[in-house]
């Protein structure tokens, strides 16, 4: 029941917040410009013809991509250089805007404030990017365990039965899914409290996120697992999507880059969902542990009209 309270509860938050997914989805929209419309440009100058774009489009031409390879391996290789710049900079992008959801999806935040967003982004910015990065650290040394775990399966793949290394793979997968829902749970309950709760620092916001997480575990687990489905078959669904439709003409192009444009909206809409839903189910249970903490006089509430605060 706490699931589907949480769930839901962070489906309505989302829904009232959806400028805040605009917001972003715009702003993903120009900074990606930067990197499509020079690689559109280099396409148009090499390929030239008409003629030739159809050729394309009708299916794979190899003396075609084979003249074009030399012309964008300049390009491509500048791009490959600058991957790791493009990971960091996405990264910091999604922790600035993670600031803004945080605050505006709690309890009682009110009308939607674009000036407010943006404040309060810049306001979490450091301490949401000490929590990524201490979560990621974690995180990665958990995944290397597990990939060496995997490499040795792979290599007494010879000495078990082909069934046996079937059951033990999709196990795996399986723990790679609780692993990740684990840590995105840790990570999500600590810019949650953070956001929340004034004077605390991020080592105490983290340490509160591993609490929350493996005190209500079955609970927490099992909500976060079903965001992770939802948004790992959408994700599917869009690079389905994509990658099936070939569009030639100009309106059919200009239609799949507005359906593009909904598909990331709705993306960052399942992201603010999954914000919102941990928000709920941490004011859910933690409902005790907050009014201890608010007794004692130790932090200062920012929930407007909560009760937990009082």
């Amino acid at each position: 029941m706490k699931i589907i309270n949480a769930l839901r509860s962070g489906l309505l938050r989302s829904a009232k917040s959806w400028k805040a997914a605009l917001i972003i989805t715009l702003a993903l929209f120009f900074i990606i410009s930067f990197f499509t419309i020079p690689f559109r440009g280099v396409l148009k100058s090499s390929l030239g013809s008409s003629v030739v774009t159809g050729q394309l489009a009708k299916g794979i031409n190899f003396d075609i991509l084979s003249d074009l390879s030399e012309v964008l391996k300049n390009y491509i290789r500048g791009l490959s250089s600058g991957l790791f710049l493009i990971i960091i900079a996405g990264m910091l992008f999604f922790t600035f805007f993670s600031g803004g959801l945080f605050s505006h999806l709690k309890e009682g935040q009110g009308r939607f404030s674009v000036s407010g967003f943006f404040r309060t982004s810049a306001a979490y910015f450091w301490p949401f990017l000490g929590i990524t990065l201490i979560v990621s650290v974690i995180l990665g040394f958990v995944i290397s365990i597990l990939i060496g775990v995997v490499a040795g399966i792979s290599l007494a793949g010879e000495t078990v039965s082909f069934q046996a290394s079937g059951i033990l793979r999709v196990a795996l997968i399986l723990f790679l899914g609780i692993v990740l829902s684990v840590f995105f749970l840790v990570a999500d309950y600590s810019r949650a409290h953070i956001s929340s709760v004034t004077g605390t620092s991020v080592f105490k916001s983290v340490g509160y996120g591993f609490k929350m997480t493996f005190g209500n575990f079955v609970s927490s687990v099992s909500m976060m697992f079903i965001l992770m489905m939802i948004q790992v078959l959408f994700m599917w669904f869009m690079t389905k999507l994509i990658f099936v439709w070939k569009p030639t003409a100009g309106l059919a192009v200009f239609l799949m880059l507005i359906t593009t444009q909904v598909l990331f909206f709705i993306r960052i809409f399942l992201r603010s969902w999954r914000y919102a839903s941990v928000i709920s189910m941490m004011e859910s249970l933690g409902k005790d542990n907050y009014t201890d903490q608010a007794e004692t006089g130790k932090y200062i509430y920012t929930f407007e009209n909560n009760p937990l605060a009082e």
